[in-house]
């Protein structure tokens, strides 16, 4: 890609074990130069395959664009450090990451990009091949930049995640309610464990009250969620796990509640086991472990 810059591939500090490459491809100085000259259109056409629907949805990229710019340029201060930030330390971020899962493969490229307010991270196929990629500009809404590790340790474990069982956070709400809460509700818990130094609300993400909010409605939270475990429903899917949701706010509940249910259901069953065999349990064993720890809340078990 044009003017791109590759930084240190992370598999230089990851241990001989973890074979594979992990190219990290910044786009974000292009980006601004592009920014200052007001020439966005041939910007995202030199990088057509990062624009593309498979990673932006189906959305028209220039319309984002355009209506993303004021925005963009009032927080560009913020975009500018954490790129900064994530530049210099998502190798050790991924380093750090594959001492606590061994088994982890780098094995995608990471793309720092600005997703003109489409998504934060998300794991997409870049022509055809996976990649894991960074909306710098609609992270910088969200984090801080002491906040950045908890993210990336969030999303990166999406990507081992479906490594490791076959879970992943791309389906949405063609996912069954089962899925998006063990999806989220692991990737949210060990990424919490992972930074014991910030506070849970860094791993809920938002709203920043989101446990305060959600933990008096808990058992009606885990038996909703319970109720509807093994089915596919977007209005349930909605409710529960997407921000700016109707249906939580007409239910008085706070928005991605599903989030906070779907950690402690990871905390409860990391009482007796360890968050490496956690991220690789699957099938009916995992399913009567979630099914009995949303039970458990719903009987009004203590979080």
């Amino acid at each position: 890609m044009p003017f791109a810059t590759v930084l240190l591939s992370a598999s230089a500090l990851l241990a001989p074990s973890e074979a594979g490459s992990c190219p990290i491809v910044d786009i974000m100085p292009e980006f601004q130069s592009a920014l200052q000259q007001e020439d966005l259109r041939k910007f995202i056409a030199g990088h057509a395959a990062l624009y593309a629907p498979s990673v932006m949805g189906p959305n028209n990229v220039d319309t984002m664009a355009r209506s993303s710019l004021p925005s963009i340029r009032s927080r560009n201060d913020d975009i500018q450090r954490n790129t900064a930030i994530l530049h210099e330390r998502l190798p050790a971020y991924l380093h750090d990451f594959a001492g606590v899962f061994p088994d982890f493969r780098c094995n995608f490229t990471i793309y720092m990009m600005p997703s003109f307010g489409a998504f934060d991270g998300a794991g997409r196929f870049v022509d055809g091949k996976p990649a894991m990629v960074l909306g710098v500009d609609a992270i910088s809404a969200l984090e801080k930049s002491e906040q950045l590790k908890v993210f990336v340790d969030h999303e990166i474990f999406h990507r081992y995640h479906f490594q490791a069982a076959g879970f992943s956070d791309d389906e949405g709400e063609g996912a069954t309610i089962l899925k998006a809460l063990w999806a989220e509700g692991l990737a949210t818990y060990v990424s919490a464990t992972m930074n014991p130094d910030r506070p849970l609300a860094d791993a809920l993400l938002v709203p920043r009250d989101l446990e305060a909010k959600a933990q008096p409605h808990i058992a009606s939270i885990a038996a909703e969620l319970r109720a509807n475990l093994g089915r596919k429903d977007a209005a349930v899917f909605a409710k529960y796990f997407e921000y700016g949701s109707r249906s939580a706010s007409d239910a008085k509940l706070p928005w991605r509640a599903g989030y906070y249910a779907g950690y402690l259901v990871a905390k409860r069953l990391a009482q007796d086991s360890s968050v490496q065999s956690l991220a690789h349990l699957r099938g009916d064993d995992l399913t009567a472990r979630i099914a009995a720890a949303l039970d458990e809340l719903a009987a009004g078990a203590q979080p």
